[in-house]
């Protein structure tokens, strides 16, 4: 039997056309990053501790709701949607490093951190929640500052079901001086996370240490997640 080569290569070259094609239609089909317009966003100036971060006109920030442990740890303020206010906020808070009475190197803090992050909560003799280190980066900069990104999933246990019972966190740190800056994004549940996540980069980009000399934003923490 003979073969008709001419046919051959014709059906060859469709074939070869078809998967070009089909590559193309693939790779047009991927949703573009979010690009999120600043332009009309508010700014918070707080000149106590020495910052300010924008955050969008249809969000909020109360100023009744800094706090501290009295040690370690203080709250300033945090971020969030006007409307419904159970949705993801963004928190801005930092620890006093002067209370070590030494030098605390960034990595250093992660380490405490992360750690302080996979202990679990306890009541009753039961454990309560359970921490997922699902992305440690160190190469992240903030504000022309050498800053370290965690994303983990917290999952409650003593929920009535625990597999729905999960919030998902977003934490950019810097050290700047005996201060370590805790810009912390956190999601109700993993939809929502990602539904807002966007803005909640945005945001938290926008972050400047007003002691600083550097231009406002010269940084990033925007990236794929998991």
């Amino acid at each position: 039997m003979m073969i008709n080569k001419r046919r051959g290569r014709t059906i060859s070259y469709t074939v070869s056309i078809l998967a070009v094609l089909s590559l193309s239609i693939f790779v047009l089909s991927q949703p573009a990053a979010a690009t999120v317009a600043t332009d009309n966003w508010r700014t918070y100036t707080n000149p106590t501790y020495g910052f300010e971060i924008k955050y969008p006109p249809n969000w909020d920030n109360p100023d009744d709701q800094m706090y501290s442990d009295g040690v370690y740890y203080t709250h300033v303020v945090r971020f969030n949607p006007l409307f419904p206010i159970t949705e993801p906020f963004v928190n801005v808070g930092f620890f006093d490093l002067s209370i070590n009475n030494t030098e605390v190197t960034l990595a250093q803090f992660v380490e405490t951190q992360i750690q302080s992050l996979k202990e679990p909560i306890m009541i009753g003799g039961e454990q309560f929640n359970e921490v997922t280190i699902l992305e440690s980066n160190a190469t992240t900069t903030l504000n022309n500052y050498t800053a370290h990104k965690v994303v983990w999933e917290d999952r409650t246990l003593m929920a009535d079901d625990p597999s729905t019972a999960i919030s998902k966190k977003m934490s950019i740190w810097i050290i700047d001086g005996d201060k370590a800056w805790d810009l912390t994004y956190v999601g109700q549940d993993r939809q929502a996370f990602a539904q807002y996540l966007p803005v909640a980069e945005a945001i938290i980009n926008s972050f400047r240490v007003l002691n600083n000399n550097s231009p406002p934003i010269s940084g990033s923490v925007a990236s794929s997640l998991p």
